[in-house]
């Protein structure tokens, strides 16, 4: 992309292990709309309040929706019967540049799911319910008593 004012048409084509084939055209554009109308029917996991970026500038107050995931959900749904684990062949085509790789797509249900699946990755020793989260109140101590 050489001009950063400048929308850019993007092919994404997915050869599926049964020789099938998805063609996804996207458009990059300098703003954070996409152009995709928001709708009743829209997957949980599109919602800012579901999973928020940190960089995310938007407040779920005026944009309840992320507009990226939104504008991806359609592109998610197409894959619905596919094995997470299941090879394709990914060709991506920018106008400018073609590459084509095998690809793995691997859907986690939030980031803390997605670390968890990492090589390596060890719980936090604060975290007994395993949520990425410190938990706050163990078994034996005086808080619990309280209720």
């Amino acid at each position: 992309m050489t001009d950063q004012d400048e929308d850019v048409l993007i092919i994404y084509r997915f050869v599926l292990p049964d020789g099938s084939a998805e063609q996804f055209v996207t458009e990059v554009t300098p703003s954070i709309d996409t152009g995709v109308p928001v709708t009743d029917e829209i997957p949980e996991w599109t919602r800012l309040e579901f999973e928020q970026c940190r960089h995310c500038p938007l407040a779920a107050t005026e944009s309840p929706v992320c507009p990226v995931a939104n504008a991806l959900a359609p592109v998610v749904g197409r894959f619905e019967t596919l094995v997470s684990h299941d090879e394709l062949q990914l060709e991506v085509d920018d106008g400018e540049m073609q590459d084509t790789d095998t690809v793995t797509i691997i859907v986690y249900e939030d980031s803390c799911a997605y670390a968890a699946a990492q090589e390596g990755f060890m719980w936090r020793p604060g975290d007994k319910n395993q949520d990425c989260e410190e938990t706050r109140l163990h078994a034996g101590s005086p808080a619990e008593n309280i209720l």
